[in-house]
């Protein structure tokens, strides 16, 4: 018995740890957001990118010409110039509601103010 304890103690540990980090420490207010709510998803989605450039992406175009993406980067240009542009608004925005940003303490309630700061980067 004492040899099973001392093996699964540091795993014990190490889920107490993630629940701490990840889920009591959370703020209530990101529970429901999509690639914040929990690190599984990130890491799902980084395992599954570095899966595709590194194994299947290669195997796939091997034998094939390269694709022309000229246009369809041109389209995520302009729509990263509009979200740019949407989230300097914001900024500004919050710039001009906050008496002292860089000063102030973290406000943890649900006011309209602190949920317009949370969507600025």
């Amino acid at each position: 018995m004492l040899f099973t304890d001392s093996v699964f103690r540091p795993l014990d540990i190490s889920k107490s740890y993630w629940n701490y980090v990840f889920y009591e420490l959370a703020d209530s207010r990101t529970k429901n957001l999509f690639l914040v709510s929990s690190p599984a998803t990130i890491l799902l989605i980084l395992g599954s990118y570095l899966y595709f450039v590194l194994k299947w992406g290669p195997e796939f175009m091997k034998n094939r010409k390269p694709y022309e993406l000229k246009k369809l980067l041109m389209v995520y240009n302009v729509c990263q110039i509009i979200v740019n542009v949407y989230i300097f608004l914001l900024g500004v925005k919050v710039s001009y509601t906050v008496n002292n940003f860089f000063c102030m303490p973290i406000d943890y309630t649900n006011s309209e103010l602190a949920q317009l700061i949370g969507k600025c980067p």
